[in-house]
């Protein structure tokens, strides 16, 4: 699990409200969607800060992805065009993804997380 505080902050106010939507069950039964999926969220207990702390699977990292085969890197990519077809679908920019996880389709957990 991870857990991520979203404050309420001008360059990022919208990231929650995006979560949602493509959360949301219409969007979610869309086989093109694969953002993370917002398992809860919950208020800062300290009433005086403004913003929300929402669940997820953990992803680990794409940064250092074992990717170690030609089928790999084109299974990568044509994900990253079907999300690019998906955001665009449903009238979203992708800079309002920028901080969102984009959760890979057909890879394992363990091999994503792994270090090696």
């Amino acid at each position: 699990m991870a857990i991520k505080w979203i404050p309420e902050a001008a360059h990022i106010r919208s990231e929650l409200s995006i979560l949602k939507f493509v959360n949301s069950a219409p969007l979610r039964s869309d086989p093109r969607n694969h953002a993370v999926v917002v398992l809860d969220q919950f208020e800062h207990p300290d009433q005086n800060t403004s913003g929300a702390f929402i669940v997820t699977p953990w992803l680990g990292t794409v940064v250092h992805l074992p990717l170690k085969h030609v089928n790999e890197v084109v299974d990568f990519m044509l994900q990253a065009f079907e999300v690019r077809g998906f955001v665009h679908g449903v009238y979203l920019v992708s800079e309002d993804l920028a901080g969102i996880r984009v959760s890979p389709r057909t890879w394992r957990r363990a091999s994503v997380c792994r270090s090696d």
